[in-house]
Order: structure tokens, then C-alpha cells, then sequence
């Protein structure tokens, strides 16, 4: 195993595990290991918590401390995204 590359186990819902399995077998080129498919995920889950965290920055140094408000359309701004994604996602594999 590559020096950069940490074996981790994972416990995941059966649900979940299934969700994965039928994408891998839809798009086995795009997702060849649940490895992958978790890399992936966890990778698109950092970024998101990275711009969110930067988001908050930028609103604290405009603003002060954000505003339940502003945390709350900020969580519905990812959300979208993540929804946005998810549609293309399928919409690829629809084409495919």
C-alpha cells in the first residue's frame, strides 16, 4: 500500500451500502471499489465543509458573527448543491 494511503474500516447502513453497490454496477468505470466510491464522497464532503467554513469567514469579517439566519441559508445553499450534484449525476448515468 502506497506511503500517502490510510486503511480505514468503515461501518456503513446496509441501505447505504446497497445505494453504493447499484452505482457501482450503473458505472463501473467511475466507481470500480466502494474505496473509491467513499474517496469520493468523503473528498465532495470536505470540500463542502472547506467552502462552508470559508463562507463563514467571509460573513464574519463583512459582518460580525452570522445570524441564525445566515447559518441556516448557508446549510440551504449546500444542500442545494448537494441536490444540484445528485441530479447530475443521475441525469449522466440516464445518458450513459
Amino acid at each position: 500500500m502506497p506511503d500517502n494511503v490510510k486503511r480505514l474500516n468503515v461501518t456503513l447502513p446496509m441501505e447505504q451500502v446497497a445505494r453504493i453497490k447499484n452505482l457501482m454496477d450503473s458505472d463501473p468505470a467511475h466507481y470500480p471499489s466502494m474505496s473509491a466510491f467513499v474517496t469520493e464522497a468523503v473528498d465532495n464532503q470536505l470540500s463542502n465543509a472547506e467552502a462552508h467554513r470559508m463562507l463563514l469567514d467571509v460573513l464574519h469579517e463583512l459582518g460580525g458573527e452570522p445570524t441564525s439566519e445566515d447559518r441556516q441559508w448557508v446549510q440551504q445553499a449546500i444542500h442545494a448543491a448537494e441536490l444540484a450534484a445528485q441530479n447530475q449525476l443521475s441525469h449522466e448515468q440516464r445518458a450513459a
